[in-house]
């Protein structure tokens, strides 16, 4: 009885095996099913200016649709959407936002179309960095016209919120040639007093002018002041809106700063980042000098401290600007400012690289270069508040930009302070300016000489820009005793190396000479205007007369030829050509004639040679 009844039991384990197998192979298929969530929407967007450049504002307007089973429009009372930005280089000042024109349109297999659109303002967005730009939105859809209760699918019983990220703009090219095209570049600055003192406040007014040939909009500027610690912008954002700048056109705009309570004496390093519509974006570097008791940065102020200060009280290079490729004599005075003497100094002059987003340089060879020494001095030893006089030979970049460079100067002295002999260090930056000299030629004007009255001549007039800088707005303008319709044109910018040929017709106003000035003018990397004037004149006559046929008055088809008129002095010059011409035919016809007899002279005395026996005389 025990092996019967365990063969039942056998039996009834193996069927509710099989039941499983079979039922249990369509759960995961319908929990597959419920498991199918509702596509993200898709996104399309307008920007703004399409490539905003860093620090400049910039709108975005975006379309949204979204293919949603079983979906009705009036389940839904509004759309939410929260924007925050995902790489870094945009800067969201406003976050939460409402759907605009939500609209339904069902399609076959009960699935419907939504579709909505969104807006946001230039003054919420803005570029901050030079990345890829991209959007990320948080797209939340609500059955109550308050914020609480989220919409379901239908389908699923899913929370109807989505994520979506779009790229509003491309990363900046850094490899592109703002040489070329022209840029905003800050002409001047100054600071409403000097010198600045640690713990004041002060005003740094910039100068920014749009050198490139072309209008540009939505101009900005940024100031870093990330190199110059201590200094800080007082009550105000870091962004100036310029507008709108014409070509050539200058725009001033002013940053209110402030120093901290305690800083060391030197010249602090600020960038100021350029950008507009159609512009190339740029940059420059300044120098704000600062005077401070602070000793370094390791100086807390506290009463007892006597460290010593080295900083180079003033110092020469020439006073005007140093050329590229030519050696200057750049001379310092060096004070120590402590209460107690320093020794074993070492100073070393370097050079920076002149791009803002590089690190300073302590050797010497970005743009200055010691053209007769190292650039290190010994300084054995220095008292309480004297100076030192040291000189060194410098060589510019030949192919440096035009522009103002630093030249570093760092000190490591020893001293002995409250009783402990200590290694110090310090600073300085000085900055001077460097020029490329500009070799602008115009040729001699060649003209189609001589001009007769009534009838346009051309003038002909090349130019070349010799030099290593760039020349900006090169036109040119003609004055005489002529009419023309070329008397002023606008050439453009003109890159080193680069050369053409200025062409024009003049025609003359009166017979006798005909006499003017071309005058190019340009402009140098600093906005000088310059001018160049060449001096023309050439000779002007009737008009021609008609053709008088051959020399002998006929033309070649055997028809007379028409005669002159003798009225006014061009029949006299065509009757001096026609004699002149009539007198170089006869004596070529009597030096022909006399060499033919020349000739039959010569043979005939050789024939009476030759019968002479032995060939003698």
């Amino acid at each position: 009885m025990r092996k019967k009844k365990g063969k039942a039991a056998a039996l009834l384990l193996a069927a509710a095996l099989s039941l499983s197998a079979v039922f249990g192979a369509a759960v995961p298929a319908a929990a597959s099913t419920t498991a199918d969530k509702v596509p993200d929407p898709r996104a399309t967007a307008t920007v703004t200016p399409a490539e905003p450049g860093v620090g400049s504002p910039f709108g975005v307007d975006l379309s949204f649709t979204q293919n949603v089973e079983n979906f009705d429009c009036k389940d839904v009372d509004h759309i939410k959407v929260d924007v925050t930005e995902a790489s870094g280089s945009i800067s969201v000042s406003h976050k939460g936002y409402y759907a605009e024109n939500i609209s339904e349109d069902s399609g076959d297999n009960n699935i419907s179309t939504l579709s909505y659109d969104l807006h946001i303002p230039q003054k919420y967005l803005k570029r901050s960095g030079s990345n890829y730009g991209v959007l990320k939105f948080e797209i939340t859809y609500y059955s109550s016209t308050d914020d609480k209760d989220v919409a379901e699918s239908k389908s699923d019983s899913h929370d109807l919120k989505f994520t979506v990220e779009y790229l509003v703009f491309s990363k900046l090219d850094s490899s592109s040639d703002t040489e070329n095209d022209g840029r905003l570049t800050v002409s001047s600055y100054k600071l409403d007093h000097t010198p600045v003192k640690e713990g004041e406040t002060f005003s740094l007014t910039l100068t920014v002018k749009n050198s490139s040939s072309l209008a540009c909009t939505h101009a900005v500027s940024v100031l870093d002041l990330s190199g110059a610690e201590g200094v800080s912008i007082s009550g105000e954002t870091d962004t100036k809106t310029l507008g709108s700048l014409n070509a050539g056109a200058t725009a001033t705009v002013t940053y209110p700063l402030k120093c901290l309570s305690k800083m060391t004496t030197g010249s602090y390093p600020v960038a100021v980042s350029l950008s507009a519509d159609d512009v190339t974006a740029a940059s420059s570097k300044i120098y704000l000098p600062i005077t401070g008791t602070k000793a370094g940065k390791d100086d807390t102020g506290e009463v007892g401290d006597s460290k010593p200060q080295l900083i180079i009280e003033s110092y020469d290079f020439g006073g005007k600007a140093v050329t590229g490729g030519q050696e200057f004599n750049l001379v310092m005075n060096v004070r120590n400012t402590g209460s107690v003497p320093i020794d074993n100094c070492k100073m070393t002059v370097g050079s920076d690289t002149g791009d803002s987003d590089s690190d300073k340089s302590t050797a010497v060879g970005s743009v200055f270069t010691p053209s007769q020494s190292s650039n290190t001095f010994f300084i054995p030893s220095l008292g309480s508040n004297a100076t030192v006089k040291k000189e060194i030979a410098l060589l510019p970049k030949a192919d440096a930009a035009p522009n103002s460079y630093g030249v570093i100067v760092n000190f490591s002295y020893d001293a002995v302070v409250d009783g402990k002999r200590q290694t110090l260090t310090s600073e300085e930056t000085i900055t001077i300016p460097l020029a490329q000299p500009i070799r602008f030629e115009v040729g001699d004007p060649v003209l189609s000489n001589p001009f007769y009255m009534g009838e346009p001549g051309q003038i002909s007039i090349d130019y070349v820009n010799k030099g290593k800088s760039k020349v900006y707005n090169v036109s040119v303008e003609l004055k005489g005793n002529f009419d023309t319709e070329e008397s002023s044109q606008y050439i453009g910018n003109l890159d080193s190396g680069a050369s053409d040929s200025f062409q024009a017709n003049l025609t003359p106003q009166k017979e006798g000479s005909l006499s003017g000035t071309a005058t190019f003018s340009y402009e140098d990397a600093s906005g000088k205007v310059l001018t160049v004037a060449k001096d023309f004149s050439c000779d002007v006559q009737a008009a021609e007369a008609p053709t008088m046929g051959g020399p002998d008055g006929l033309n070649p088809d055997g028809t007379p030829g028409a005669k002159p008129e003798k009225s006014g002095p061009g029949w006299k010059l065509w009757a001096g050509i026609a004699a002149g011409a009539a007198v170089v035919a006869a004596g070529t016809v009597f030096f022909l004639k006399k060499r033919k007899a020349k000739k039959m002279r010569l043979l005939e005395e050789a024939e009476d040679y030759d019968d002479t026996p032995g060939g003698g005389i």
